[in-house]
């Protein structure tokens, strides 16, 4: 994870995670990224990429719904939660993260990729 790597919770979810579900669910991605992205093997330079994070679920059923993509930041990105439907070719990682379990669960990246820095 690069220290200015941009994390944005926007409006939508049913609960905010605090600063300690933030950070344990960033390194679980940060664990989880580099060797889906190397494993695809894409031949292009490494590109920075930003994520957005939504709290769903309640109790014991909490989970944080997590997508990522590369630069450039989408405008609103910390106001307008996923920016709806996208194209299958599109760099799109996506997690759900459980914080009961402390793990990634459902995680997968799509289309063309690049390494991240």
């Amino acid at each position: 994870m690069t220290p200015d790597e941009p994390w944005f919770n926007p409006l939508g979810g049913t609960w905010a995670p605090d600063a300690v579900i933030t950070s344990e669910m960033k390194i679980a991605v940060d664990s989880a990224l580099p060797q889906s992205l190397s494993a695809r093997g894409r031949l292009t330079s490494p590109v920075r990429y930003w994520f957005q994070y939504l709290g769903h679920g309640s109790g014991s059923a909490r989970n944080i719904d997590i997508r990522g993509r590369p630069f450039p930041v989408f405008p609103q990105a910390d106001t307008k939660a996923y920016f709806g439907p996208w194209i299958p070719e599109d760099c799109i990682v996506h997690a759900r993260y459980v914080p009961s379990q402390r793990r990634i669960e459902d995680f997968f990246v799509s289309g063309f990729c690049p390494a991240r820095i």
